[in-house]
């Protein structure tokens, strides 16, 4: 979106920070396949986000905020509390747990609780800190577990690896439980699960090819990874969406980002056809408005149809069309 839009409804921000990395992705990847799954890890959490045949996933009734369902269009992601910095938990059983919650500054860095990151820093998989701080924490912690340092910074290693599986695989579960809308769905359901795994963020070069070996598919490190959701940010086009909502039971239409409500006319003769043009339409004009081009490609996101039945007889029909300036990203060389 352009700065203006922001700042006149900045609730559209929401999620703003997967989905750049989703157009980091689509600026930097290499891959080729149509499905793929995109692992943005951070300090404090990983963003999981589904490609499907060549489309990036997004949520259909809106970005999910704790639970709650916002309306506010925005691209499917799940958020584990998973990261470079999280707390360590040990079981009296001798398993560990890691996150959700962000230990702080890891202590290579010179924070004052062990992290995954010290683990890295430690078994050299990335030059982060100093190792020596780092293998001295972990050979503290290791005599309390009965466990060479070495051992415990692979146990942690392994952990990772292992939620961040189990959250990938309860992304798919979910996805695939959810329910199938149009007619071309439901007789040619999609094949939703990923070919490859791309991965972004400060950790992403450690993790994600243990990932990948996990999950058994092939795998691309995003080259610039630490930065590239920022890369995803200054690469993309600004778009736009437009919703219409007709009912010709009550011949009213309705264009909720404009603030509109008309009458329509001949309700009798208005169709799936004629919403989905009239949206098209009003869509060009406010691009055109906004100084964004008459010439983008518009392409519908969400249509549905449905007649309204009242004592055994058809009183209307409802419809709802929701179109949007493809969003684009310019590809990132070199």
């Amino acid at each position: 979106m352009t700065l203006e839009a922001s700042v006149e409804r900045p609730i559209e921000t929401i999620l703003s920070g997967p989905a750049a990395s989703t157009m980091g992705v689509q600026a930097l990847t290499s891959r080729q396949e149509p499905n793929y799954l995109i692992v943005d890890i951070g300090g404090t959490t990983t963003d999981l986000a589904a490609v499907v045949e060549g489309e990036v996933l997004f949520e259909r009734d809106g970005a999910v905020i704790a639970g709650y369902r916002t309306l506010v269009p925005a691209v499917l992601t799940r958020s584990i509390g998973l990261g470079g910095d999280s707390e360590l938990h040990f079981t009296p059983e001798g398993g560990l747990v890691i996150g959700p919650r962000r230990a702080g500054t890891p202590l290579c860095l010179g924070g004052e609780r062990l992290t995954p990151t010290d683990a890295v820093s430690a078994l050299e998989l990335a030059q982060v800190g100093s190792r020596a701080k780092a293998q001295a924490a972990l050979e503290a912690k290791g005599r309390e577990l009965g466990l060479s340092w070495r051992a415990l910074a692979e146990q942690i290693i392994e952990a990772f690896v292992h939620q961040l599986a189990q959250a990938v695989e309860s992304l798919y579960r979910e996805l695939e439980g959810m329910p199938l809308y149009t007619v071309r769905e439901v007789l040619n359901p999609p094949d939703l699960r990923p070919q490859a795994v791309v991965g972004l963020g400060a950790p992403a070069p450690v993790f994600i090819p243990k990932l990948a070996e996990a999950l058994q598919l092939p795998h691309e490190v995003l080259p610039h990874s630490a930065g590239a959701n920022a890369i995803g940010a200054a690469a993309a086009a600004a778009t736009l969406s437009l919703t219409v909502h007709a009912d010709t039971e009550l011949a009213k239409l309705t264009i909720p980002e404009l603030g509109q409500q008309e009458d329509i006319p001949r309700p009798l003769f208005f169709d799936l056809d004629k919403a989905r043009s009239l949206a098209e339409e009003r869509l060009r004009e406010l691009a055109k408005e906004r100084g964004l081009g008459e010439s983008e490609e518009i392409y519908v996101v969400e249509e549905e149809s449905f007649q309204m039945v009242r004592g055994f007889r058809t009183v209307g029909k409802r419809f709802m069309v929701r179109v949007q300036l493809r969003p684009q990203v310019r590809r990132v060389r070199g």
